[in-house]
Formats: structure tokens, C-alpha cells, sequence
């Protein structure tokens, strides 16, 4: 328990329904599936971190579009999200982080804080039926324009995919579809019109990027999805991404959004101590609390329980 750092609660934490939902993940192909269990453990303790607070400090459940309004049409559900932001035809999403948290999502950044800048997994969700107060992350650290649209991925399969019996695969519909609304969401048809054309050069996506705030490969992907270019000039201009080093590290930069919405429900929930208080009662870790939230409080002194015997001290003795 020491070693560690549980809540003697987190032994009593009874599994919820929604916990046995499949988790999605955004990942490579070359993921473990041990590497795969311990993101899937994370997001079921964030979860259920941000579930607990979301629901004694009072904030709103989920309020998301309904794909069955829209026939299942992807373009339409996404459409229907921007509209109900506001937004034009052809604006951005100034901040995909706060469009989820104001539609009852938690975003919570860098889910895994060991994973440093490994980009194995991107992000992950667990959609469910069950779950009235869902949340989404990236798992490990990633550029701000790529970070947006993992969670834009992850967003669209809270929206559609309830409850899956399994984590679907790059190449099954739920991730294809997932990638589909992620681009309608923050790449509108009506914008990529106005400002790609087939002799758009690879320069001058960057301008896209800087507007939309989502990656040259990911508005290339999208602009060979609505027609904009075909397949031989989107072969040609990723060559040129790739070429010239951007794949790994491309030009303009676009800041990391910052999630509020967990913090503000634990310091609601548990105003005094937030984080040991919030720990203690949920049974997730003091440390993943304080990481996840980006809370700034001492640690909890060390404790020793009187009901707790050491292995060590019950070892028989060597000596004769």
C-alpha cells in the first residue's frame, strides 16, 4: 500500500458498470497489451475520480448531440455540436478542451505520468451507456495541435460508441468513424473549401494549421476526404511532409489547452485538502490526483496503521 501510495479506501472501491466497458484507444499498432491494461487502469481510476467529484459538487451531466437524431450521419453530429457552440460554417474551435467540459466532459492531460514523451498511446476514453459523466485524455505528452485532435477523436467516440465489447482496432469502423468526426468537428467542409484548393502547396497549409489548430497531416487526411485533393496530390504532399522533417516536428506552434473543469469539481467537492480529501474518499492515489488536477499541495504525512503487520516482522528467525 506504501510502496504505492493507496488510500487503505481504495481496497473497498466496489467496480461500477461502466468500468467494464471497453476502453478506445488511440494508439499504435505496436502498443502491448500490457502497456494497454495499465492505460485502461489509469483511465478507470481518473474516471472515476472525476465521476465522484462532478456528482457531489453538483455540476451537469453529460450533454452531447444524439447521432440518432442525424441518422448516424457523421458530418451532421459534428455539425450539430458547432452549432450548439455557435459557431459559423467556417470558425475554429478556439479551445477543444473547454467546448467538452462545457458539454459535461472532463478532459484530463498526460493520463499516464510516466510516459513522458512516449507516443505509444495518444489518448483513450471508455464510452458507456452507464456513464452520465464521461471523460477523455491523452495519455502521454504530445504537440498542442495533435493533442486536439486526440481529444476530438476520443470526444467522437464518447459520442457513438457505447459500450463496445472490445477496444476496436486502427482499422475497424468505430476508429475510422471516431477520426471522421474529429475532422468535421474541427476542419468544417465549408472552411477547407474556401482555403485549400489541389495547388495549395505544402507551405501554405501551415496557414490552415495556424487557424484551425490542428496538424498538416491531420487537414491533409481531411481535405483528401472531402475531394478537395485527390489521392496523387495528397501522396505527393505528404512525401514533401515527410521529406522535410515534419512529421515529427512540424512549423507553428499551437499552445496546450488547459483543462479546468476537474479541478474546479474537486476544490468544490472537497475544499479543505483537496487532493488528500479527494484521495481518501475515492481511492485514488494522492499522487495521480494532484498530477491529474494540477494541484500544488503538501504531501500527506506518512501513517502508520496499527492494524498492519509487516511480512518482515513475521518471518521466522535465522538464528538457532
Amino acid at each position: 500500500m506504501r510502496r504505492y501510495q493507496l488510500p487503505l479506501s481504495f481496497f473497498s472501491v466496489e467496480p461500477r458498470l461502466q468500468d467494464f466497458a471497453a476502453a478506445t484507444f488511440r494508439k499504435r499498432s505496436t502498443s502491448r497489451v500490457r502497456e494497454d491494461r495499465r492505460v485502461s487502469a489509469l483511465l478507470t481510476e481518473a474516471s472515476r475520480l472525476w465521476h465522484s467529484a462532478s456528482e457531489r459538487s453538483g455540476y451537469f451531466t453529460r450533454d452531447l448531440p444524439d447521432p440518432d437524431a442525424y441518422d448516424g450521419d457523421i458530418e451532421l453530429t459534428a455539425q450539430a455540436l458547432r452549432d450548439s457552440e455557435g459557431l459559423g460554417s467556417e470558425d475554429p474551435v478556439l479551445n477543444l478542451t473547454r467546448l467538452a467540459e462545457r458539454h459535461g466532459v472532463a478532459v484530463v492531460n498526460g493520463l499516464d505520468p510516466d510516459a513522458g514523451d512516449d507516443d505509444t498511446h495518444s489518448g483513450v476514453s471508455r464510452p458507456s451507456r452507464h456513464e452520465d459523466r464521461p471523460l477523455i485524455a491523452t495519455v502521454a505528452a504530445q504537440p498542442g495541435a495533435v493533442a486536439r485532435m486526440t481529444l476530438a477523436h476520443e470526444l467522437g467516440h464518447i459520442v457513438f460508441d457505447d459500450d463496445l465489447a472490445t477496444p476496436p482496432s486502427a482499422r475497424d469502423m468505430e476508429e475510422r468513424r471516431a477520426f471522421r468526426f474529429a475532422g468535421a468537428l474541427l476542419l468544417p467542409e465549408d472552411g477547407i473549401r474556401r482555403h485549400i484548393t489541389p495547388e495549395t502547396t505544402l507551405q501554405q497549409y501551415l496557414r490552415v494549421k495556424a487557424l484551425y489548430g490542428v496538424s498538416v497531416g491531420a487537414i491533409l487526411h481531411r481535405a483528401k476526404e472531402l475531394g478537395v485533393i485527390g489521392s496523387d496530390r495528397y501522396r505527393s504532399l505528404t512525401v514533401q511532409l515527410n521529406s522535410r522533417g515534419w512529421r515529427s516536428n512540424e512549423p507553428v506552434d499551437v499552445p496546450m489547452e488547459k483543462p479546468v473543469l476537474l479541478t474546479q469539481s474537486l476544490q468544490r467537492a472537497w475544499p479543505v485538502n483537496t487532493s488528500r480529501a479527494a484521495s481518501e474518499d475515492t481511492g485514488v492515489a494522492y499522487f495521480l490526483v494532484t498530477k491529474w488536477a494540477h494541484l500544488k499541495e503538501a504531501p500527506p504525512p506518512s501513517t502508520s496503521f496499527s492494524n498492519v503487520v509487516t511480512l518482515h516482522s513475521r518471518r521466522p528467525s535465522n538464528r538457532y
